[in-house]
């Protein structure tokens, strides 16, 4: 069942009203836009004093547009923002926390060479009675200390910030955003990168905050924190406001529902790879950056999708297995043998290819020719007596432009000039062109048209049905569910399902994914 989008008049909080606490936060009718993307549409959200509230979607779902906006890093195209029943115009950062809105993002913003007091008074030293150029370090320490001793925490304020722990630099960093009497905090993914025993800390701590009065907007993928620190949660769908419920009222599954429409895909039939040759086999792969323990195989002509949130080692785990990051512990094998490339060249001289998420910075050299990014991953295949023959260049990159229905006005034409799908095209084809054998893809089909989305699937169909084995990043659950055989789901860095596509549906994976319970 598809949820319905609330009426508008349900901007009072559920939660705060039941309290009788008055509306803090008010956003009214918000629009932001970006070329062919309505990032929110018409987008009302209340939030009332002493309120904790859970801000919830889908990648892409608008929730990090919504953050920009209310922390004055973003300009809406339309509506306005209230505190405490007045209009505020947020044309900055400074400007969101002078009216009292302060945001700890996900990538903590201190300088690790300076010490704690020196951070928490960043920018404003002349408050702890620094004169001229000279600071006044006594002062600057008992003012940390002060507002350390706020949240609980006891953090030598002379100590420098890269010698703390995570959670520590975590709480430095909700101390300085409190420290300009905010009456809103907003604490984008705070949980991402603390240990779990940190995590109860965090979120007791969030609780007293509100306790005290203090509004939070608090955004996580963990579902299993929600009911413990939320008071209420809000649904962002596609740029849209889908419902605002009390935590009493929203479950995993339900929360599951409004967030992925209740779509369970009609799955596309397709004979699996599971009876194939084992082409690629990990076994307890971990890095320095959040794979952990990952073990599985991928066959001959099988498609399998890596589903996971924001963080969940996604990107990672295709890094590593093309040679871009160096694993820290267990083994890859391809064809059976050890295979642990020292770069990505390596990894496509025993063909396996990385097409990555950032295309236009990793993938392409966008000021060169269609045909030189085409071949580039092949060179001896257009050599000539040790020079680059045009002949060959032509023939090669002509064909690439006709398998793959690559839209350029030449083969001279600079490929920063064509269209995000043909740019995609042309990363596809220069792995191709390289004998690739195991293609990795991260995000294939971010930024390109309808009709160049469909090109993309057909191409990853047509060169499993060929042999060609394929691990596939998508933030869009839907479009892994169109083009895969099997799913590794993701979360916190490590394999928690391996689902056959014919055996599951959309809000299930999701919901491993946010590691609730159905």
């Amino acid at each position: 069942m598809v949820a319905s989008v609330d009426d508008p008049a349900e901007a009072v909080s559920r939660a705060g009203a039941a309290r009788g606490a008055p509306v803090r936060l008010a956003v009214r009718g918000l629009v932001k836009n970006y070329p062919g993307v309505r990032a929110l549409d018409e987008v009302d959200f209340d939030l009332a004093a002493g309120e904790v509230r859970a801000l919830l979607g889908k990648n892409g779902a608008g929730k990090s547009t919504l953050v920009k906006i209310l922390s004055g890093a973003l300009r809406p195209d339309a509506g306005r923002v209230e505190l405490d029943g007045r209009a505020v115009q947020l044309a900055g950062p400074a400007e969101a926390r002078a009216a009292g809105i302060a945001t700890v993002h996900q990538e903590l913003s201190l300088v690790p060479e300076l010490t704690v007091a020196e951070n928490l008074l960043l920018g404003r030293w002349r408050e702890a009675g620094a004169r001229g150029p000279f600071i006044n370090s006594a002062a600057m320490a008992a003012y940390a200390e002060r507002h350390l001793a706020t949240l609980g925490v006891a953090i030598d304020p002379k100590a420098k910030v890269g010698a703390l722990s995570v959670a520590q630099q975590q709480m430095v960093e909700i101390a300085r955003a409190l420290s300009y009497g905010g009456k809103v905090l907003i604490l984008d993914e705070p949980t991402s990168s603390l240990p779990a025993v940190e995590v109860a800390a965090l979120l007791d701590l969030v609780r007293r905050l509100a306790t005290d009065g203090l509004s939070v907007v608090y955004v996580s993928h963990r579902m299993d924190e929600i009911p413990q620190v939320a008071d209420s949660v809000t649904v962002l769908r596609d740029g849209r406001h889908v419902a605002t419920r009390p935590i009493s009222e929203a479950n995993t599954a339900r929360i599951v529902d409004m967030m992925t429409g209740g779509a369970i895909h009609a799955h596309r039939p397709r004979t699996t790879a599971s009876g194939g040759r084992t082409v690629l086999s990990v076994a307890g792969l971990s890095t320095a950056d959040r794979v952990r323990d990952v073990s599985f195989e991928l066959r001959e002509g099988e498609v399998v999708g890596i589903a996971g949130l924001l963080g969940s080692g996604r990107t990672e785990l295709l890094r590593c297995l093309s040679g871009l990051t160096a694993p820290t512990a267990g083994s890859i094998r391809l064809d059976g043998r050890p295979f642990t490339p020292r770069g990505p060249r390596q990894a496509i001289r025993a063909g396996v290819g990385l097409a990555p998420e950032d295309r236009k910075g990793e993938g392409l050299a966008l000021g060169m020719s269609v045909s030189a990014n085409l071949v580039m991953s092949c060179l001896p295949a257009v050599r000539s007596r040790g020079l680059l023959s045009g002949r060959r260049e032509r023939r090669l990159a002509t064909g690439s432009c006709t398998r793959l229905s690559v839209k350029t006005p030449s083969l001279s034409t600079a490929v920063g000039t064509l269209s995000g799908g043909n740019q995609q095209k042309v990363v596809l084809g220069k792995l191709l062109n390289a004998g690739t054998r195991v293609l990795l893809l991260d995000e294939p089909t971010r930024g390109v048209d309808v009709e160049a989305k469909d090109q993309i699937y057909q191409l990853i169909r047509d060169l499993a049905a060929a042999g060609t084995s394929v691990l596939m990043v998508s933030s869009e659950l839907e479009e892994l569910f169109e083009v895969c055989d099997r799913l590794l789901v993701l979360r916190d860095g490590q394999v928690v399902a391996q689902p056959k596509v014919a055996d599951t549906a959309v809000p299930s994976v999701m919901a491993l994914a946010m590691g609730g319970q159905q």
